[in-house]
């Protein structure tokens, strides 16, 4: 009698209340090139990078320790993960930094590219959205396997018939390859931060509206509080002050923009909020350790 009650007993899965992480991947950019210089030093970005080579002889280098790109290995890299790379030499042996390469036009050339003393690179460019864009940085190296596999060759396949379009089909196996990639990092990698909500509305706000002035006493007024009181707050949830933050958000665009635009300096200073092209490399440089001119001819594709 108990199992026939249990069987009869009907719930309604609507009246069941599921909530979901919204993951939103933004891509800029997925290129399939051929290396034959790939020198740079202490490189910090405000997005992911995902690199695959079939062919070996590049290297990464994060905190002293040297991971290699092979055939049977994806790597990819958090934001604002401080790295070298390397494909002739040691980053302590170098003598200049640049990067020196073309796209990949005919996958069939890819078999000629040892006997040129040069690699093929696919990298990939994206970002999550700002709770899993914190991740720990560090340099995390990931087994290629057979599915993985099929998803990389479509993936040069497309980028080497259209590098330019990518619809929803030629987009789907790289947001595939991103979220079987994300799934095979550790729990304990992420840094999922629990923010006040004024908080991260007002991280939502200067994201949005980086190019405008963004002063201390407009976000106090924002929220309904005394200035000091919301400086103190920000500081305690971001680490840092709210004209800090807002630095750091603007070189970050900059940053952006220099590899996957092809605005000018002055335009890139003027989208990011700086008062003119000087100011920008003044800042760029304290930041970069190198003006943006120097930054987008040696270090961008």
């Amino acid at each position: 009698m108990k199992q026939e009650l249990v069987r009869n007993v009907k719930e309604d899965p609507a009246d069941i209340r599921q909530y979901f992480s919204e993951i939103n991947i933004k891509l800029h950019c997925c290129r399939y090139w051929m290396l034959s210089e790939w020198e740079c030093s202490d490189m910090a970005f405000p997005f992911w990078r995902l690199y695959h080579n079939s062919i070996s002889g590049a290297s990464v280098y994060y905190k002293g320790v040297q991971t290699d790109l092979t055939a049977d290995r994806i790597i990819i890299i958090p934001p604002n993960t401080a790295f070298s790379t390397s494909l002739s030499c040691k980053p302590d042996e170098r003598h200049k930094e640049s990067i020196r390469g073309k796209r990949i036009t005919n996958l069939s050339a890819v078999d000629t590219l040892p006997d040129k003393q040069m690699v093929d690179h696919l990298f990939v460019h994206f970002n999550l959205g700002l709770s899993y864009d914190s991740m720990q940085p560090g340099v995390y190296a990931l087994p290629v396997n057979p599915f993985i596999l099929s998803l990389l060759q479509k993936i040069k396949s497309n980028t080497v018939i259209n590098p330019v379009n990518y619809n929803f089909f030629a987009g789907l196996p790289v947001h595939t390859l991103i979220m079987l990639l994300l799934d095979q990092i550790g729990y304990e990698s992420w840094q999922l931060y629990k923010m006040d909500k004024r908080v991260l509305k007002a991280h939502d706000y200067i994201e949005r509206c980086i190019d405008q002035k963004l002063t201390n006493n407009m976000f106090a007024e924002r929220y309904h509080m005394a200035v000091n009181s919301y400086a103190r707050l920000f500081k305690e949830n971001a680490g840092v002050s709210i004209q800090q933050y807002i630095q750091k958000k603007r070189i970050e665009k900059s940053l952006m923009l220099l590899h996957h635009s092809d605005k000018s300096i002055e335009e890139i200073a003027s989208a990011c909020g700086f008062v003119d092209r000087q100011h920008f490399s003044k800042v760029f440089k304290q930041v970069m350790k190198m003006p943006p001119v120097f930054y987008r001819r040696r270090l961008t594709f």
